[in-house]
């Protein structure tokens, strides 16, 4: 087991990390913890004396070293957060997640709560938070969405679910408003200054009618607690630029589906998905495939389940995912005013072919 301490190391991690430690330890697998990313290459050619069958790399963010992968005798299982199998819950949906690909051990999956919605309510918010966490268990992060176009109000929920012990923010920009980039600058180094959990910006301008551009998000990469983005723009050059401008430990994930492999291409570090709702395991394996450079397969995949893609997003999002969860026969509940759940029957009908062409 090799450990790689995480840069924004807050309770929920440390606690993740120290269980999968001692469990390593408890069944005699040797366990390696560098103290700085540059003593690797040392730990590589330790582990590699030892002859083991695989290498487990265990990190809040990328996999601990692209020299491990390249070492073709040895498969690389790398945990984000520990998917610690005694833990198996009552929600199917929930659990598949969790489970992520069984078949091979790799799972690098997030739960997501996107709660800036104005359709419920905070104390809402709050339960369904404690619930996931509750439910996780430091199997999987928990990441909030707790943005909004009131700064203020901004700040204290993000220190509400920070006192509940999220592992991370996802800060969508304020929508309405319109910000300027200089507002936006503010507005998110204000949210930084005031909590401790790492932040993931989410650039959506389809969405709120505002775009962080490149320069703005190199400015708060610079922030030492904004540690990533959600670019769901739809603008490939937007992005590379972003690359470009940007440190590398600046994490970089993909918010379209149709866009995860070309993303993944230019430095993208995963994707936050709609498809993964209900096809966890095969979004897992788009990236997967790519960081274990098993390019092809992650290109067939990503082609594969572009009809799926596309229908999801015939009507807005979260209408077609919550018809497909139904179709699939998990009874997910209808949608709040003044989202209603009702397709027009040509894409409702579209929807339905497609998943059943997938068996």
């Amino acid at each position: 087991l090799v450990t790689q301490k995480a840069k924004q190391a807050n309770r929920g991690k440390k606690i993740v990390e120290r269980n999968i430690t001692k469990m390593a330890r408890e069944n005699n697998i040797p366990v390696f913890e560098p103290d700085k990313i540059s003593k690797e290459k040392d730990v590589i050619e330790n582990l590699k004396a030892l002859e083991p069958d695989f290498f487990i790399t265990f990190a809040f963010g990328q996999i601990l070293s692209q020299e491990v992968i390249d070492i073709p005798k040895y498969a690389t299982i790398n945990l984000h957060a520990s998917m610690l199998p005694q833990y198996r819950g009552a929600n199917p949906i929930a659990q598949s997640i969790i489970d992520g690909n069984k078949k091979t051990g790799i799972t690098t999956m997030k739960t997501v709560l996107e709660l800036d919605a104005g359709d419920i309510c905070l104390q809402e918010k709050i339960e369904i938070t404690k619930f996931a966490i509750d439910y996780c268990k430091g199997r999987v992060a928990v990441i909030v969405g707790s943005g909004g176009n009131n700064t203020l109000d901004v700040v204290e929920n993000c220190k509400l679910y920070e006192s509940l012990g999220v592992d991370g923010l996802l800060i969508v920009t304020p929508y309405y408003n319109k910000a300027s980039q200089l507002g936006l600058i503010k507005h998110y180094t204000l949210i930084a200054d005031s909590v401790n959990t790492p932040i993931i910006l989410y650039n959506v301008p389809g969405r709120t009618g505002v775009n962080l551009k490149a320069e703005t998000v190199l400015t708060l990469s610079r922030h030492p607690n904004i540690v990533g983005i959600k670019e769901a723009s739809g603008n490939l050059n937007q992005i590379m630029e972003i690359k470009r401008l940007c440190s590398d430990d600046f994490a970089i994930y993909s918010g379209d589906d149709g866009l995860i492999l070309p993303i993944l291409s230019i430095g993208g570090v995963g994707v936050i998905s709609v498809l993964s709702n209900i096809f966890p395991k095969e979004t897992n394996n788009i990236c997967e495939y790519f960081f274990n450079g098993e390019i092809e397969k992650s290109k067939e995949l990503q082609l594969k389940f572009l009809p799926v893609i596309n229908a999801l997003f015939s009507d807005v999002n979260p209408i077609p995912v919550k018809n497909a969860l139904d179709i699939l026969g998990f009874d997910v509940g209808g949608l709040r005013l003044p989202l209603c759940k009702e397709m027009s029957d040509e894409n409702y009908k579209n929807l339905k072919q497609t998943l059943s062409n997938l068996n």
